[in-house]
């Protein structure tokens, strides 16, 4: 704890999930959601002969591509032909991002950047932005 201290958490402070398992204490909406059934975590997740390279890396989990073939992000071309094909701006959002990430890439794909949810605003006189909830309602994606 030394080396990193702004990144370790005491034991005691851990949210546990079972006996070997816990979170880091800021993610206690992602506890109940693990204890309401509605979150999942898989462990030791890898794939067929890794290069360890950090970079290659990146690529085979942006991509979902081991081959390192694909130029398409693996959510992108879900949002694409899955969840919205016709090009909603806030199906899927890349928050606290300077531009797209590669995963959500894909031609098809409309996704909205929104660099910090501090500044983001709706444009537009009073009625506009009173009309923004029901618009974001009707809007289909993951959320």
């Amino acid at each position: 704890m030394a080396a990193r201290p702004g990144i370790a958490v005491q034991p005691d402070r851990v949210l546990p999930l079972t006996a070997s398992v816990g979170l880091n204490p800021a993610l206690t909406n992602m506890k109940k959601m693990y204890e309401a059934g509605t979150l999942a975590i898989v462990q030791g997740v890898g794939y067929d002969k890794p290069t360890y390279s950090h970079f290659e890396g990146m690529h085979v989990w942006q991509y979902a591509d081991p081959a390192r073939e694909q130029t398409e992000g693996w959510l992108g071309k879900l949002l694409a032909t899955q969840i919205d094909t016709q090009g909603h701006p806030l199906t899927a959002c890349a928050l606290g991002e300077p531009s797209i990430p590669p995963e959500l890439g894909a031609s098809g794909a409309t996704v909205s950047v929104i660099q910090s949810a501090q500044t983001y605003d709706i444009s537009g006189d009073a009625a506009t932005k009173a009309a923004a909830p029901a618009l974001y309602r009707s809007t289909p994606g993951v959320y």
